[in-house]
C-alpha cells in the first residue's frame, strides 16, 4: 500500500514539474495519515498540496521540505473551508482544452423553443445516420433564425406605442403560393437545383431566385450552403425576384449567455453571467499578464522555423515573459506527405522529435506553459473530414515524453479560460469561400473582404458555411463547428495574409504563416505570435490560387497548368497546356519586404568586406555561444564570427572560400574513441549530412551531438562528432549542437 501511495504522490508532483526526495515523500505521507485520507482521495488531496506548492514564489523544481511545511501550515491556518482559494485565482483550475469529440451535443427543439441535450449518442460512422444529417442541417437553419426572431427588427414589441405595421415578418416559402406580386422576406439556405439555378430552400420548400433586380447585397460573403435573408417579390412564373439580400443578424455573447447560461455547451460546467463577471474581475486583478501565443503554418521542414521558435523562446526566457498557452497550428509540413513515401514520413516524425528537443531545452517554459498542437489540412491524422482528429500518436511520442503539458487537439478545438471561450480553427477558409462565392458587394477592397469573412462566419454561427459536398463534416459532430453562443475569440488560422477584426464583441484574427521571422501582437486576452510575411514569388501549384481581388501571391502557375478565373475574387491553376497569368487584380497588393534566403549572403552585419556565398554554422550554448564553424591552421574549429566559414549544406557540407575553391567537411569514423575528429578535405567522404530543422546532423547513424574542446587559444575550440561518452584527455569539453544562424 505504501509503494502505491508513493507512486501517486510522485506522479502528481511530476505533473506539476517537480521532483521529490524521500523526506518530502515521507512528509506528504505523514499528512495523509494524520488526516486519515482514504485511498480513493489520496490523488485529489495530493493534487491540492501540489497546486499550492507550485504557487509559491520560491518553489523550485526539486521539492523543498521547508516550503512544503509552509504550505501545510497555511492550509491549517486557513481551515478546511477552502477560503484560501479566494486569495488568488489559480489559472490551472480554470483552463480547459476541449476537443471536438468531447463537446456535448445540444440540438435546437422547435417544439420547446430551446436546446435539448442529445444523450443517446450513436457510434460514429463516416457518413453519419440519416437522422444525424437531418438534425445537423436543421440546427444550422434554426439557430441563426431564433436569434433573428429576437432581433428588434423582427420581434413584436410589448410596448403599445410601437408602430407594429412596420414590423418585418419572416415568411416561409409555403406562404408564396397564390400570392404573386406581393412582397416577402424569406429565410433559408442558398443552394442550386438540378438545373443549376440559384434557389433558396427552407424547411417547407424551395424557390428559384431571380437576382437581376439586386443592386448590391449587404455586407458579407454569400456562398452556396450559407443561410440568408432575401427580400423581394414573388412573380407569376414562380420565381422570387430579390431586391435585398443579407445575413441573419447575430447575437452578442452576453445576450445569448443571459438566455442560455444554464446550458453547458462545452461540457466543462455552466456558469451564470454574474459568475462570469466575477471571474473577469479576478482575471484583471490576479492574472494581468496571462498571455496565449498562437502560431500557424509551423513548417517544421523549413529551416527558418526552428530558428524563429528558438528566438521566440529565448525572448520569453530573457524577458521573463512566460506564456500560459502556446498554440501551434499546422500545416507542420510545407508540402504535405506523399502517400506511401516512407522517407517523407520518417522526416515528418524526425521534425517533431527535433521540436521536442528544442522545447525541452527551456525547463522554465515547460514547467508552466501548455503546448497545444492543432493539425492542418496537410497533416497526417486518422481522418480527413471535419472535425479532424489529433496528430497521429506515432509522430508525437517524444513530445509527450519531453513536454509535460502538451495537448494534441482536434481541428477545430476550443480553449475555455475562466469566462473566456476561444475557438481554434486551421483551414484555408478565405480561398474556400472565394471558390464558392455567389455574390458580394461590388467594389469591395481587400481589407473589406477580410471583414466580410469575419461577419459571415459570426452571422452564420458556423465555422464553415458551405455545403457538405464542398467541405465534408461528420454530421454527428457538426456542432463542434458551431459558433453559438458567440465565442470570446476565434482564431481563423489561414494561409491568407494576417488580419484581425472585432465583430459584435467577438475578436477574430488570422495569425498568418510562421516561417521564422518573429513579431508579436496582442489582441485582448490573446497574444498573437506570427511571422512577418515573406513575399514568395514562386509559381502557384496545380489547383492552387493564382489571382483574384485581394490576392497578393503568385499570379503564374507551374508548367502544365493554366490560371483560370472562376470569379472576380478567385482564380485557380487548372491543369492545361500552358502557363497563364491571372487577370490583373483590382486592388494593389500591400508592400512587403522580401527576405533573402539563407544561402544568398552572410546573415551577420558584423562582418565587413567581401564574404563567400553560403550560410554560417554556429553553436548556441555556453561556453561557445555564437562561436562559428571555420578552418584554422587546417583544423575544424569553432571561433569568432569575424573569421566564420560559409557553407553549402546538402548530403555534404561544403566550405566555400573567397577564391572559389571548396573543401568538404568529413568525419573520421575510423577513430577508435567515441569522439570522431572532423576535417576539411578536397573530396567528400562523409555524404550523410542533413539539416533537421536548422540543426546539423548525420543520418547514418543519426547523430547531432558535437564536442567543443578548449585549445591553447581561448578564441578557438576543436570540434568532434560525439557517438558515445569518451572524452579527449588534457582538455575541457562541452556537449554542443550546431545550427544555422537565426535570420530574425
Amino acid at each position: 500500500m505504501t509503494d502505491a501511495r508513493q507512486r501517486i504522490i510522485l506522479k502528481v508532483f511530476r505533473q506539476h514539474g517537480h521532483s521529490m526526495g524521500p523526506e518530502a515523500i515521507e512528509f506528504i505521507e505523514d499528512i495523509l495519515d494524520k488526516h486519515d485520507i482514504p485511498d480513493q482521495d489520496i490523488e485529489y488531496s495530493t493534487e491540492w498540496i501540489a497546486k499550492e506548492y507550485s504557487r509559491q514564489d520560491d518553489a523550485g523544481m526539486k521539492v523543498s521540505l521547508d516550503i512544503l511545511r509552509r504550505v501545510y501550515d497555511s492550509f491549517q491556518n486557513g481551515g478546511e473551508t477552502g477560503q484560501g482559494d479566494d486569495d488568488f485565482l489559480d489559472p490551472e483550475n480554470h483552463l480547459h482544452f476541449i476537443d471536438a469529440y468531447e463537446m456535448p451535443l445540444w440540438n435546437w427543439s422547435t417544439e420547446k423553443g430551446t436546446f435539448e441535450r442529445h444523450v443517446d449518442f450513436r457510434p460514429l460512422t463516416a457518413s453519419g445516420s440519416a437522422d444525424a444529417r437531418l438534425t445537423s442541417v436543421r440546427n444550422r437553419l434554426y439557430i441563426p433564425k431564433q436569434t433573428a426572431l429576437r432581433n428588434e427588427n423582427f420581434s413584436p414589441s410589448t410596448l403599445p406605442s410601437r408602430d407594429k405595421e412596420h414590423l418585418i415578418t419572416i415568411r416561409s416559402t409555403k406562404h408564396l403560393l397564390g400570392r404573386a406580386g406581393e412582397r416577402f422576406l424569406l429565410y433559408g439556405m442558398l443552394t442550386h437545383n438540378k438545373e443549376g439555378k440559384l434557389c433558396l430552400e427552407d424547411d417547407d420548400g424551395i424557390v428559384e431566385l431571380d437576382m437581376s433586380g439586386l443592386a448590391d447585397p449587404s455586407e458579407g460573403l454569400f456562398t452556396e450552403g450559407c443561410f440568408a435573408m432575401a427580400e423581394g417579390f414573388y412573380t407569376e412564373n414562380g420565381t422570387f425576384q430579390v431586391v435585398a439580400l443579407g445575413h441573419p443578424p447575430c447575437e452578442q455573447r452576453s445576450t445569448a449567455r443571459s438566455i442560455y447560461g444554464h446550458i453547458d455547451f462545452l461540457g466543462k460546467g455552466a456558469t451564470t453571467l454574474a459568475e462570469d463577471d466575477k471571474l473577469e474581475e479576478r482575471i484583471r486583478t490576479d492574472l494581468p499578464d496571462t498571455r496565449f501565443f498562437v502560431l500557424s503554418d509551423v513548417w517544421l521542414d523549413h529551416p527558418e522555423t526552428m530558428m524563429g521558435l528558438r528566438k521566440m523562446l529565448d525572448h520569453c526566457v530573457d524577458n521573463s515573459f512566460i506564456p500560459k498557452v502556446i498554440v501551434l497550428c499546422g500545416n507542420f509540413s510545407n508540402r504535405g506527405i506523399a502517400q506511401g513515401n516512407a522517407r517523407e514520413i520518417r522526416r515528418y516524425q524526425e521534425n517533431f522529435d527535433a521540436l521536442a528537443d528544442l522545447i525541452a531545452r527551456y525547463p522554465v517554459i515547460t514547467r508552466t506553459t501548455h503546448f497545444v498542437f492543432v493539425p492542418g489540412p496537410l497533416d497526417v491524422t486518422v481522418n480527413s473530414v471535419a472535425p479532424r482528429k489529433p496528430l497521429m500518436s506515432s509522430f508525437t511520442a517524444r513530445l509527450k515524453a519531453k513536454v509535460p503539458k502538451v495537448h494534441f487537439a482536434t481541428n477545430p478545438c476550443r480553449i475555455k479560460f475562466c469566462d473566456q471561450e476561444i475557438v481554434i480553427f486551421r483551414e484555408d477558409l478565405m480561398s474556400r469561400m472565394m471558390r464558392n462565392l455567389i455574390c458580394v458587394k461590388a467594389g469591395v477592397t481587400n481589407d473589406e473582404l477580410k471583414l466580410n469573412l469575419v461577419q459571415t462566419i459570426i452571422d452564420q454561427s458556423h465555422l464553415m458555411p458551405l455545403p457538405n459536398s464542398v467541405y465534408p463534416v461528420l454530421a454527428e459532430f457538426d456542432h463542434a463547428l458551431r459558433l453559438y453562443p458567440t465565442p470570446t475569440a476565434v482564431v481563423l488560422a489561414d494561409k491568407y495574409e494576417r488580419y484581425s477584426a472585432t465583430y459584435e464583441k467577438c475578436h477574430v484574427f488570422n495569425p498568418g504563416s510562421f516561417i521564422g521571422h518573429c513579431s508579436m501582437k496582442t489582441l485582448s486576452l490573446l497574444a498573437v505570435l506570427g511571422s512577418l510575411a515573406l513575399s514568395v514569388h514562386a509559381q502557384a501549384s496545380e489547383w492552387g490560387q493564382c489571382g483574384g481581388i485581394g490576392w497578393t501571391g503568385s499570379t503564374t502557375c507551374v508548367a502544365g497548368s493554366v490560371c483560370t478565373e472562376l470569379n472576380a475574387y478567385y482564380s485557380q491553376c487548372i491543369p492545361g497546356e500552358s502557363t497563364s497569368v491571372a487577370p490583373p487584380v483590382t486592388t494593389p497588393p500591400p508592400t512587403t519586404t522580401s527576405a533573402a534566403p539563407p544561402t544568398s549572403s552572410a546573415p551577420s552585419s558584423t562582418v565587413s568586406g567581401p564574404v563567400p556565398t553560403g550560410s554560417q554554422i554556429r553553436a548556441v550554448d555556453d561556453p561557445v555561444y555564437h562561436f562559428y564553424l571555420q578552418e584554422n591552421d587546417g583544423q575544424v574549429v569553432l571561433g569568432p564570427e569575424s573569421s566564420s566559414g560559409y557553407f553549402t549544406i546538402s548530403d555534404t557540407i561544403t566550405l566555400n572560400n573567397l577564391d572559389g575553391s571548396q573543401l568538404y567537411l568529413n568525419v573520421n569514423t575510423n577513430a577508435t574513441a567515441s569522439y570522431k575528429p572532423l576535417s576539411f578535405d578536397a573530396t567528400a567522404v562523409t555524404t550523410d549530412w542533413e539539416l533537421e530543422g536548422d540543426t546539423i546532423i548525420t543520418t547514418n547513424p543519426r547523430e547531432l551531438n558535437f564536442l567543443a574542446c578548449t585549445t591553447s587559444d581561448p578564441n578557438f575550440y576543436t570540434v568532434y562528432l560525439q557517438y558515445a561518452n569518451d572524452l579527449p584527455a588534457d582538455t575541457s569539453c562541452s556537449m554542443q549542437s550546431l545550427h544555422l544562424p537565426c535570420l530574425c
